[in-house]
């Protein structure tokens, strides 16, 4: 759920639903700056994981351990390291927008 809305914020805020999340990322380039861009490309790489059917094949790697996609506590850690970071990318670009 957190990844699509993240993306649903991402695309109304470029006002375009209709493009693919990576060049919605690319577009905020005068808003955010290249780390901000990596973040949500990180995150975007992880998502296009989630949405494949067999989540066995797939792992996320945080500090030399992996861990895979098909268990509920890879979520859990996806979620503690990049909520934070994320919701402060979605204030700025939010906040921008309404300036």
């Amino acid at each position: 759920m957190f990844f699509y809305i993240v993306e649903n914020i991402i695309n109304s805020v470029n006002e375009n639903f209709g493009d693919i999340f990576e060049n919605s990322i690319n577009s905020l380039n005068h808003i955010i700056n290249d780390e901000e861009i990596n973040i949500l490309h990180e995150f975007r790489k992880l998502r296009n994981k989630y949405v494949h059917k067999d989540l066995n094949q797939y792992f996320f790697e945080n500090d030399g351990i992996l861990y895979s996609l098909s268990e509920d506590d890879t979520a859990l850690k996806i979620y503690e390291l990049y909520s934070e970071k994320i919701y402060n990318i979605l204030a700025k670009i939010i906040k921008s927008s309404y300036l």
